[in-house]
């Protein structure tokens, strides 16, 4: 899953996860690694297809607050 963290960050943990970070599953970085296995937030801005998907799982209720893939249809 590949996605961008907006609007207020992210709490994991004692750590803030900041605004704008790209988290990429398959990733090392030291937020990737931290997020890993913990679901995107609802205030996630998906960049693959995956994630929106995977978004519109977690939060069925709040469908309209997520941002569809740039060049996808919902």
């Amino acid at each position: 899953m590949l996605y961008q963290i907006t609007r207020h960050g992210w709490p994991i943990a004692a750590h803030l996860i900041p605004v704008g970070t790209v988290i990429n599953s398959n990733s090392t970085d030291q937020w990737s690694a931290l997020a890993r296995g913990h679901p995107p937030p609802l205030n996630a801005m998906p960049l693959d297809w995956e994630t929106w998907q995977e978004l519109k799982r977690l939060y069925p209720d709040q469908i309209h607050l997520i941002v569809t893939p740039a060049g996808k249809e919902r």
